[in-house]
């Protein structure tokens, strides 16, 4: 039985970006008569969103959960850059003089060509020419002409998955494919994944990025400012939780009512869930209020496993070989790693979908499972002695990499870290559907980078809020399909 009982006209699920934008834009300056709740199931706001602090004021800081950005395309978190007064760091992208390590050799990235499978269409051409070869052939023909060169309004890119379009637009064979996945050092385009969303990156990025951008206060810096915002000038009636997870969500009458891990019971008009597929289905009852379509278009957005690990130093021994910014690429267990800044190397890894590429799962799993501070800096030391073989093959001695700072490393592991729309769903479609409330009037509104048009990339989460706020509260924001 519920302990204590409230009623508000909006319940936001979620303190991640989504939920403190929805907080900032109904704040009490614009909005006095709303009575706002929300509730964060962890001990703090920011969601995926996390960052530490540096060594060095003047490195941008670590982003455990981060997410770059790129200024040009993306106005809408630059916004709110600006708005909070904060400062974008560049990051050079470059990294031909980096290491791609394949098959137990290593080279730099621009003589890849030399590790090419000997029997395919593209041995002895480095990666990029194949991918190069499939996006240009899709695009001569009348599906990109058709689609008005929007890659998710593609059918024909939405029922190919990547190593699909590869074959078919590039006569790759499998360890073509494979090598490409090596080299790229992503293992997110699965079987079951559409190749719209690689294709549409690759508009996003575009040949005039030289640099990408974080924001060098951290990323949650940018949720904090909306937090903070949205508790100018507080009144009765507005109120936030942390440390509170809604368990089930049920309908009574024309109100939706949650009930929260402390059991309490909260009454609401409207329910923003500003979650991720995942975290919904921590949530009993949600899927019973909303329409089979929309349930069908939330189970489209398939998430996959994500695993960051900061290695620290005291000096940034890579640069004096010429390893300046970028990443290198391995095919084992590191995948991706960046030459952040001057103290940090990143490990990036994301789970492939068989148990031999589960690279997130893998490091997960190890750190879990570490009971003690030796088993601990044993899977630290681990990562660590694949990173060093990968540079020692390269020439690199080995005195001239000194161990990590270990009490300084820090790592994360998400099961849903990532998001990738599956084969076969019309992601125009979806993504309105799932954001939009008022479509089945269960006036539940779906949130967030999972469901968007940028999977990723907060730029996507904050399209999905603009979509649900126009739905909710009457302003004249397209949806996504009409834009």
């Amino acid at each position: 039985m519920a302990q204590t009982q409230s009623c508000v006209d909006v319940l936001i699920v979620g303190g991640g970006i989504s939920g403190c934008w929805f907080a900032d834009k109904l704040k009490p300056q614009d909005y006095p008569d709303l009575t706002v709740r929300l509730v964060e199931a962890t001990h703090r706001i920011g969601g995926r969103l996390e960052s530490k602090s540096d060594t060095y004021e003047t490195e941008v800081k670590d982003e455990l959960g981060g997410m770059r950005m790129f200024p040009n395309s993306m106005p809408k978190i630059k916004d709110l850059v600006t708005r909070f007064d904060l400062n974008l760091e560049p990051i050079a992208l470059k990294d031909d003089d980096n290491l791609f390590h394949y098959d137990g050799k290593t080279v730099k990235r621009e003589n890849a060509a030399e590790l090419a499978p000997k029997g395919g269409n593209w041995a002895g051409q480095p990666p990029s020419a194949m991918a190069n070869k499939a996006k240009n052939a899709y695009k001569s023909t009348k599906y990109w002409a058709d689609c008005g060169n929007l890659a998710y309004e593609c059918p024909e890119l939405r029922n190919l998955s990547l190593h699909e379009f590869f074959k078919k637009y590039a006569n790759a064979n499998d360890e073509d494919v494979k090598f490409w996945f090596a080299y790229s050092g992503y293992d997110l385009y699965h079987s079951d994944v559409q190749c719209s969303i690689w294709v549409d990156d690759g508009e996003l990025y575009g040949s005039e990025n030289e640099f990408q951008y974080f924001v060098k206060e951290g990323y949650n810096a940018v949720v904090a400012g909306l937090f903070d915002q949205s508790r100018v000038g507080l009144k009765p009636g507005r109120d936030f939780s942390i440390n509170t997870k809604v368990v089930s969500l049920k309908r009574q009458g024309d109100k939706l009512i949650a009930i929260t891990n402390c059991g309490e019971s909260i009454t609401a008009s409207k329910v923003i869930l500003a979650l991720t597929a995942q975290q919904l289905d921590g949530i009993t009852g949600w899927d019973s209020l909303i329409s089979a379509e929309r349930k069908a278009a939330v189970n489209g957005s398939k998430y996959i496993p994500l695993f960051k690990c900061f290695l620290q130093f005291d000096k940034p021994w890579w640069k004096e070989f010429g390893f300046l910014s970028g990443k290198s690429t391995a095919d084992n267990d590191t995948r991706q790693i960046h030459y952040y800044d001057d103290d940090d190397l990143l490990v990036y890894v994301s789970d492939g979908e068989t148990t031999e590429t589960a690279y997130a799962t893998h490091w997960g799993d190890l750190f879990a499972s570490a009971n003690t501070d030796k088993e601990k800096l044993d899977v630290l030391t681990s990562m660590w002695h694949e990173v060093k073989e990968v540079h020692k093959q390269a020439g690199v001695p080995e005195e001239a990499m000194p161990d990590p700072v270990w009490e300084k490393c820090t790592k994360k592991y998400w099961p849903a870290g990532s998001h990738k729309w599956k084969k076969g769903v019309d992601v125009p479609n979806a993504i309105d559907k799932i954001a939009d409330g008022t479509y089945d009037e269960s006036h539940i509104y779906i949130t967030g980078d999972a469901f968007s048009d940028k999977q990723g990339w907060v730029e996507g989460a904050i399209n999905t809020c603009d979509i649900a706020f126009g739905k909710a509260f009457g302003s004249n924001r397209p949806m996504y399909s009409q834009e």
